[in-house]
């Protein structure tokens, strides 16, 4: 059977005297896919040795050298790893280091007879993006070792496609300059994955002739394909590039017009997804010319748009009716777009920022089935806010049926004054100092016993229950002047436990009902103990309350909701330090000598590491609810609605913060910033009450951090939505270890 089509072997006809080179690949999980042949096959017809590495009998074209995986890594190894295509990326780099050479994944199809002499050689698929699918090393190659460790940890923990590929790739090799490497995008990738189901397409058949006219390769991006939705062991549509590549093959179905729409189908969905736009804008510009028919090309079945269209009315009757309500006040609606299916705010960090440079700084947009507007700039929120003071009311969780008036957030007037103020003289009564030996035990304890029972590369999930069993400690004893091993600590853990199992609760159902009754109970009896004992009880909020008689029920039920969202929004802050710090090791090596030079230069810089995180990520948003309808700069604000007053995009605003996206605590050593530059905890009279006891707490924290270990950010990725706030990545991956 020929593997080559003509057009190819008439412009790569092998000479002779052209040195063998031998090429490795590896296989596992079944018979080779149908593509790998003729890929494997133009590898021998141009002159190469081909060594094909898997962990049992494989059928495979003549002339490879079939090779036992095993002589690499056992196949245990295997199930230790999270996927295959994981497991693959760890293979590589282990064969790489043992044996050098060249590399190459089994859905490259080779356009040379020459490869690249040089010791080195790899290319982008993109601009800052390396990928793994051709590779060359020499043997022994210490940069490749480095490669293969952090695989290996990534390999076991995170879940994501190319974290141990492309990503580690394209951090590992970002700084190696061995001097002697070959390898160009337009070499080695001259085809983007993005444009891999052009190869599908008979128009585009004669375009990928040109692109890889000049190329060594062409990876066939065979990853891509299971994103659209197409199998590859099936026909490909006749006169496309892949059909022709894969003459000769015996596929599964055939060709037939009905195969045919399916393939075109599945393209025009996968383009207009709105990740695959954004990052087809972001390496190419523009969006990409679907090159089938249109009417070939329906954007979903019947079901798709009834559904679509179901959701979409209520965006619909809104504009029209508020837009009805602008002009009868002579104002106008903001600019934006009312997409209830747009669920790019859910995923893409700087949506809002975006959105504001396209609309400008007012706009409005559909968040969680709500009509919102957005406002963006400190200057700007804060006028509105002040204006609008008894209109804005902040959206909060009804605690009402928990305890009288409920929750402090929700409250307005002189109600809220009054509270407000009970809850501020007890917090600022209760100084973290009285408690700081104390808690800086509890901080290198309970890093420690993370490092003791995960080792140094514990799960993302493991370090953020270590930082919330911190954080929870910490509060407790703060708030209520309980520790352990005492049972009322225990108590109080496991109740609050219950309350919000993984985050504060968003709504008040019956299991919340029944652990808020346990926890008031608890602290009933702590309330008494401090009445008859209070010499022998540590300083706290809840002393302070029940010494100066403001224990009213009020008071008390919105103490014990205070620990949900504090304790939850500190361990976060402390989730974000430690990915910071471990990033940015220069900066917690600075603090770490402050420390051992004296407290004073410590405490400075310890404090702009913290301003500097909640610049960067952490503060976030305030809500409010118009009570009336408002009218701010000629534009309206439905009564009802939600107003998203945006404090992180008005912490990246290039006039205030140069280079607003790298971590720089010195930036706060430098300048004082007022409120309309950097509000963290707010803008308003609402300003978070516990602003100062989460600085002193995670001062505290920051401290011991940099003064027992050491952290280094191993594999970044893109922050993720939790369940209130941006998280690091779901695929980040810390090491932590103790200093010597």
């Amino acid at each position: 059977m020929r593997c080559l089509p003509s057009w190819f072997l008439e412009r790569h006809r092998p000479g002779s005297g052209v040195a063998a080179t031998t090429v490795n690949m590896f296989w596992h999980g079944g018979p080779l896919p149908l593509y790998a042949w003729p890929c494997i096959r133009s590898f021998i017809d141009q002159g190469h040795a081909v060594r094909l590495y898997a962990y049992g009998p494989l059928e495979m074209p003549p002339g490879v050298l079939a090779v036992d995986a095993r002589t690499i890594l056992p196949s245990e190894e295997i199930g230790r790893c999270q996927s295959i295509e994981a497991f693959g990326d760890v293979f590589r780099y282990e064969l790489l280091f043992r044996e050098g050479g060249w590399w190459a994944d089994v859905d490259v199809f080779c356009l040379t007879e020459r490869l690249p002499e040089a010791r080195y050689a790899w290319a982008e698929e993109e601009p800052g993006v390396i990928n793994g699918a051709i590779l060359k090393f020499p043997p022994g190659e210490p940069i490749v070792a480095e490669l293969a460790m952090k695989a290996r940890a990534l390999a076991r923990q995170v879940k994501t496609w190319g974290a141990a590929g492309p990503r580690l790739l394209s951090d590992v090799l970002r700084s190696f300059e061995p001097g002697e490497t070959a390898g160009s995008t337009s070499a080695f990738y001259p085809l983007h994955w993005l444009d891999a189901p052009q190869l599908l397409l008979p128009k585009s058949r004669s375009e990928i002739r040109r692109r890889t006219r000049d190329a060594m390769f062409l990876h066939l991006w065979a990853s891509a394909f299971k994103d659209i939705g197409i199998d590859l062991n099936a026909a490909p549509p006749s006169g496309s590039f892949m059909h022709e590549l894969l003459a000769g093959q015996a596929f599964k179905s055939p060709s037939t017009v009905r195969s045919r729409w399916a393939v075109r189908r599945a393209i025009t969905r996968y383009y207009r997804q709105s990740w695959v736009l954004d990052h087809w804008a972001k390496v190419f510009g523009g969006q990409p010319a679907l090159r089938t028919p249109v009417a070939a090309m329906p954007a979903a079945t019947l079901r798709g748009w009834t559904r679509a269209v179901r959701k979409s009315v209520p965006a619909f009757i809104a504009q029209a009716r508020y837009a009805l309500r602008a002009k009868a006040r002579s104002a106008s609606l903001p600019p934006g777009k009312l997409d209830p299916l747009d669920r790019s705010m859910e995923f893409d960090q700087r949506f809002v920022m975006k959105s504001a440079a396209k609309w400008g700084p007012v706009f409005k947009s559909w968040w969680h089935g709500s009509y919102t507007t957005c406002v963006v700039g400190h200057s700007r929120g804060r006028r509105l806010l002040t204006d609008n003071e008894d209109r804005l009311v902040p959206r909060s969780i009804d605690l009402s049926g928990l305890f009288p008036i409920g929750w402090i957030r929700t409250m307005h007037g002189n109600v809220h004054q009054h509270h407000r103020r009970l809850l501020i003289e007890a917090l600022s009564n209760t100084p973290v100092s009285a408690h700081e030996v104390d808690l800086r035990a509890v901080v290198e304890g309970g890093l420690s016993t993370l490092v003791r029972e995960h080792g140094d590369l514990p799960t993302r999930r493991d370090l953020r229950e270590a930082l919330r069993a911190i954080a929870a400690t910490a509060m407790l004893r703060t708030l209520f002047g309980v520790a352990p091993p005492s049972a009322a600590f225990q108590e109080l853990r496991r109740h609050y436990q219950r309350f919000g199992p993984d985050a504060p609760p968003h709504t008040i159902d019956l299991a919340q009902r029944e652990a808020f009754a346990d926890i008031r109970s608890c602290i009933d009896r702590l309330c008494d103990e401090i009445t008859t004992r209070s010499a022998a009880t540590l300083p706290s909020v809840l002393k302070q309350l029940v010494e100066t008689k403001s224990d009213d029920d009020t008071a008390l039920g919105s103490l014990i909701f205070l620990f949900e969202p504090a304790h939850f929004d500190v361990y976060s802050l402390w989730h974000w330090l430690v990915y910071y710090l471990a990033k940015n090791q220069h900066v917690a090596n600075r603090i770490t000598e402050a420390l051992a030079a004296g407290r004073g230069a410590a405490d400075k810089l310890v404090g702009a590491a913290i301003l500097e995180t909640l610049r960067l990520n952490q503060s976030e948003v305030l809500y409010r609810q118009a009570s009336d309808d408002i009218v701010f700069d000629g534009q309206f604000m439905p009564k009802g609605e939600v107003v998203r007053v945006c404090l992180w995009e008005g912490h990246k605003d290039e006039a205030n913060f140069a280079d607003p996206f790298a971590f720089r605590p010195e930036r706060f050593l430098e300048q004082d910033f007022g409120l309309d530059q950097f509000a963290p905890f707010g803008l308003d009279k609402r300003r978070c009450i516990g602003a100062d006891l989460t600085m002193a707490l995670t001062s505290i924290f920051v401290a011991e951090l940099c003064r027992h270990f050491s952290c280094t950010l191993i594999a970044d990725a893109p922050p993720v939505l939790g369940a209130y706030h941006w998280e690091p990545g779901t695929d980040s991956l810390i090491s932590l270890s103790l200093r010597a």
